[in-house]
């Protein structure tokens, strides 16, 4: 999944670095895959998950696809160790 534009709300942005400790350029270099392949699964409705590198370890990121190729963040945080086995498992090549 690509996207063109990433919007991520200021209260979003906020919760996100204080509750998780997550930076906004983290949560970009996963959605824009700058790092490594990002693995996308749907969740429901219009909402996807996302999972990929940045520098500090593995990120997911929860997003809903508004219209084509612009995602709206509505949380990131660290990924479990069943999420990064998930990764691990999906972009093998």
């Amino acid at each position: 999944m690509k996207f063109d534009s990433i919007l991520f709300p200021p209260d979003v942005v906020d919760k996100v670095l204080f509750k998780h400790g997550i930076r906004p350029a983290e949560v970009e270099m996963v959605l824009l895959q700058k790092l490594e392949k990002t693995y996308f699964e749907k969740v429901k409705g219009v909402r996807f998950m996302a999972i990929g590198r940045c520098h500090r370890g593995y990120v997911t990121v929860i997003l809903d696809n508004k219209t084509a190729r612009i995602g709206e963040v509505v949380s990131a945080r660290f990924s479990n160790e069943s999420e990064k086995r998930k990764y691990k498992r999906k972009t093998r090549r």
